[in-house]
């Protein structure tokens, strides 16, 4: 739980930084393919961060 007490409240900034990249990727024209890649392998990363503190915070409620 030390570790979910210091991450939850950085939280919302990684939703924040997930959003700010989606919009980029979807309206910048100017990225190259290579660009557009990264881009789109940080949102997976982001988004896959998100489901395992989910997934994590899910199981913990089972233990209980």
């Amino acid at each position: 739980m030390v570790i979910h007490d210091e991450v939850m409240p950085k939280m919302g900034a990684m939703h924040r930084l997930t959003k700010s990249l989606k919009e980029n990727w979807e309206t910048n024209t100017d990225l190259d393919a290579v660009a557009k890649d990264s881009f789109s392998i940080a949102i997976q990363e982001m988004e896959s961060a998100d489901e395992g503190m989910w997934d994590w915070m899910h199981n913990l409620k089972q233990l209980k």
